[in-house]
């Protein structure tokens, strides 16, 4: 729950983000929130996204705002792994 198409939308103190997704698996967001941490002390829950929902988390637009100033370019697709 909480991954709906191409987003994710979280409840986070009360407050009801959609966000762009993370791909490592390490997060649910790109923007690093865990959605559904079993912790109890993080107030994140993911719900469905809505319908016509557009990325309105301020720290996932400047990732992606940042992320456009780069080009093909700019990127070594031929290394495997991580450094």
């Amino acid at each position: 729950m909480g991954k709906t198409g191409k987003y994710v939308t979280v409840i986070a103190e009360r407050v009801v983000n959609t966000h762009f997704p993370d791909v490592s698996g390490n997060y649910a967001t790109l923007c690093g929130m865990d959605g559904n941490d079993p912790d109890p002390t993080t107030d994140q829950i993911t719900i469905e996204t809505p319908r016509g929902a557009k990325v309105d988390c301020d720290r996932c637009i400047s990732i992606f705002d940042l992320i456009h100033e780069y080009g093909e370019r700019d990127i070594d697709r031929t290394k495997d792994g991580e450094a």
